[in-house]
């Protein structure tokens, strides 16, 4: 388990610096995987269109929910990037919401 934190923590070492380098961070593979997840939607589209036709406007309708709920599509780098950044978000906002702990914890 030790050698899989390791390995995480590299990953996002490297998106991190990408980031604070150039202010952003964009994989190599990311068009490619952008063009799979809206080949994968608009399959998804298609099913709904024909549901339509049927008269299975109810099921067309929570095919089109599903689509629209879908996560988008992130390489692995680019999920752990998000993640550490929200986690480090969650720690400002709790941070911001209580000043008084900090100044405790500095004194």
């Amino acid at each position: 388990m030790r050698g899989k934190s390791t390995v995480v923590r590299e990953r996002v070492r490297d998106v991190v610096t990408t980031v604070l380098q150039h202010g952003s961070y964009r994989h190599p593979a990311r068009e490619r995987l952008v063009e799979t997840g809206n080949s994968i939607v608009a399959g998804w589209l298609g099913i709904a269109e024909a549901l339509e036709r049927q008269g299975e406007t109810t099921l067309a309708g929570d095919v089109r929910n599903f689509t629209q709920r879908m996560p988008r599509a992130l390489t692995d780098k680019e999920r752990q990037a998000l993640e550490f950044a929200q986690q480090n978000w969650a720690k400002d906002q709790t941070a911001a919401a209580r000043p008084d702990r900090i100044q405790e914890r500095t004194r």
